[in-house]
C-alpha cells in the first residue's frame, strides 16, 4: 500500500478536500489551550466536609455554622456544575465538527478515483481501509481522538460534581429536619438559619 505521508502533500494530509482544510486548521487551533481541566475545583470540592451533629440543640451556634457551611458548599458546587456544563457543550460541539470533517474526508476518499485514494478500496477489509484513511488525514484523526478523550474526561468530572451536589442536598435535607427539632426544643430565643439567613426571635 502507498506511503501516504510521503505521497500526499502537506495540504492533502490536512484534508483531501481543499475547501475543508481551513476548517481543520481552525479546529486544531481552537482545541489548543481550550479549558477542560478542573483540578483546582476538584481539590476545592474534596475539602468540603460536613458532619451532622447528633444533638444540635446542645450547641445552636455550631449547628447554625454547620448549616451555613453546607448551604455555601452546595451553592459553590452548583456554580461549578454550571461552568462544567458550558465547557462540556463547547467540547461536544468540537467533537461533532471533528467527526463531520473526518466523515466528509472519508466519503470523498471512497468516492474518488484519484491517486492514491483509489487504491484504498482494494484493501482486504474495512479495518485496513479505515487505517489507510487515518493515514490520509493524520492531523484530523489525532485531533478527533483527542477531543473524544477530553469529552469523556469532562463527563467524568461532571459526574463527580453532580454526586457531590447530591450528597450535599441530602445533608441539607437532614439538617432541615434537625433544624425543625432545634426550633422546637430551644424555644423562641434561639438563633436559627432559615434558607441561609439568620433570624433572632425574641
Amino acid at each position: 500500500m502507498p506511503d501516504f505521508d510521503k505521497i500526499l502533500s502537506d495540504d492533502q494530509l490536512i484534508h483531501p478536500r481543499s475547501e475543508y482544510r481551513d476548517s481543520v486548521i481552525e479546529l486544531i487551533n481552537d482545541v489548543d489551550g481550550a479549558p477542560f481541566d478542573f483540578e483546582a475545583e476538584l481539590g476545592e470540592v474534596r475539602e468540603m466536609h460536613v458532619e451532622l451533629v447528633p444533638e444540635p440543640e446542645l450547641s445552636v451556634e455550631d449547628f447554625n455554622k454547620l448549616y451555613a457551611d453546607a448551604q455555601g458548599y452546595r451553592s459553590r458546587v452548583a456554580s461549578i456544575i454550571m461552568e462544567v456544563v458550558l465547557i462540556k457543550a463547547e467540547w461536544t460541539s468540537r467533537l461533532s465538527k471533528a467527526r463531520w470533517l473526518y466523515e466528509t474526508g472519508t466519503n470523498y476518499i471512497y468516492s474518488t478515483d484519484e491517486e492514491p485514494y483509489n487504491k484504498i478500496k482494494s484493501a482486504k477489509n474495512l479495518a485496513i481501509q479505515g487505517s489507510y484513511i487515518a493515514e490520509c488525514m493524520p492531523h484530523l484523526y489525532d485531533i478527533r481522538d483527542k477531543i473524544d478523550r477530553i469529552c469523556k474526561r469532562v463527563d467524568a468530572i461532571l459526574s463527580i460534581f453532580k454526586e457531590k451536589k447530591d450528597d450535599l442536598d441530602e445533608i441539607l435535607t437532614n439538617l432541615s429536619r434537625q433544624q425543625r427539632n432545634v426550633e422546637t426544643m430551644v424555644g423562641l430565643g434561639a438563633i436559627v438559619i432559615v434558607k441561609g439567613n439568620k433570624s433572632n426571635n425574641n
